[in-house]
């Protein structure tokens, strides 16, 4: 049976000055335009989770927000304020906790975190591919994976495939 994991770093913020708490910094123009491009691709592939987690930043939640279009109305979303600047080990353990019945999950957060837990799961798929995964994740960045495994709790570090690694250009 194969798993479907989905890890999005959250589109291209405004820059931090000093007056707006980090989790409230909104998209950028730029990461507007990005969210856009990444719900169209999105659609154009087939891309559509069981189950979305979240991040609760303004930054995450603009993401998420162009890319509902693009998915099944009976796609679950839950907005968690523990992904805010999670570690790679919370995230996993989130990806660990799904129930049987989710067969493809996405996360919306940050980096580092996202990129970690991508470099942590990456055990096979095309080496150019895992290179450029590798070499920078950025804003909106979506790596997809997948397991040929019976559940989420059998996640490991090195089990996942990297099927592709999306970047729209914004």
């Amino acid at each position: 049976m194969t798993l479907t994991l989905y890890l999005l770093r959250h589109a291209k913020a405004v820059v931090a000055d000093g007056k707006t708490l980090d989790f409230d910094r909104p998209l950028a123009e730029r990461g507007r335009r990005e969210a856009a491009e990444l719900a169209v691709l999105m659609a154009e592939r087939s891309h559509a989770p069981d189950r979305v987690l979240c991040s609760s930043s303004l930054r995450t939640r603009e993401t998420l927000g162009p890319l509902l279009s693009a998915w099944p109305a009976d796609s679950s979303i839950a907005i968690a304020r523990g992904l805010y600047n999670a570690k790679v080990d919370d995230l996993l353990a989130l990806v660990r906790g799904q129930q049987a019945d989710v067969r493809s999950l996405m996360l919306v957060g940050h980096n580092p975190g996202i990129e970690q837990l991508a470099r942590t799961l990456a055990g096979s798929g095309d080496e150019p591919t895992l290179r450029r995964l590798r070499d920078h994740y950025p804003p909106a960045g979506l790596a997809i994976f997948e397991f040929d495994l019976p559940s989420w709790d059998d996640v490991q570090p090195g089990t996942g495939r990297l099927s592709a690694f999306e970047t729209p250009r914004g």
